[in-house]
């Protein structure tokens, strides 16, 4: 079966020329996470990175800052972005459980998308 991120179903779909079968789309394998805030504080605390203190404080003003826009903006492939990267407060186990329940929902959206345009594809044919 082939791999494929839920967000680019419904593009795979418009641009299969023909039936696109749902049946070959299945959710992508665990990946990796980052938390980037970690990171940064361990840079600012290694003795020999201090040349950068200035620019990954406002490196960390600037996360802040999208954090709060992708909030606002309220998109589910973005949260699932920020959550990985560790950009909002949420401790790991529950930014997991999050990450999944998007991922799940994301993934509903789209099959039914694909299911919908088989229907269509099918009528039109």
């Amino acid at each position: 079966m082939k791999n494929t991120d839920p967000g680019d179903v419904a593009e795979q779909a418009e641009a299969s020329p023909g039936h696109f079968d749902p049946m070959t789309v299945t959710r992508r394998k665990e990946r990796f996470d980052s938390n980037l805030p970690g990171l940064l504080e361990e840079v600012l605390n290694n003795p020999t990175c201090s040349a950068l203190k200035i620019p990954i404080n406002l490196t960390r003003g600037i996360l802040a800052e999208l954090a709060q826009v992708a909030i606002e903006i309220d998109d589910d492939r973005l949260h699932v972005m920020m959550l990985r990267l560790g950009l909002y407060d949420v401790k790991f186990d529950k930014r997991v459980e999050m990450i999944r329940e998007i991922e799940d929902r994301l993934f509903k959206k789209a099959m039914e998308y694909v299911t919908e345009y088989n229907r269509r594809k099918g009528k039109n044919e």
